[in-house]
């Protein structure tokens, strides 16, 4: 029954898109239970980022918020919303200029 549940959200898990605590909410069973369930259906995650690989994707975040911030073409809205982050973040990259 929850295997069935849990079905489709397995390619998120793998790719660490989706904590297990988010989908145990989701579903409303524990966090414990849910990693049992995992674990018999063999779902195994990709390895967490090593430090280098967090570094450049920090610093490809920051190279799209600013590309953004500068695009003239967008409201401050608009880039807050393609680079998923606050109003206030894309104000502060347009004022770094």
């Amino acid at each position: 029954m929850l295997c069935d549940q849990i079905k489709p959200f397995i390619p998120a898990i793998v790719r660490r898109e989706l904590t297990n605590r988010a989908l145990a909410r989701h579903l409303g069973v524990s966090e414990s239970h849910l990693c049992r369930v995992l674990k018999q259906l063999n779902v195994v995650r990709d390895p967490a980022p090593t430090r280098e690989n967090q570094r450049a994707l920090i610093e490809a975040r920051h190279e799209l918020r600013a590309d953004l911030a500068n695009d003239t073409n967008l409201t401050v809205a608009e880039a807050a919303r393609k680079a998923g982050c606050s109003t206030r973040t894309i104000y502060r990259y347009r004022n770094a200029r």
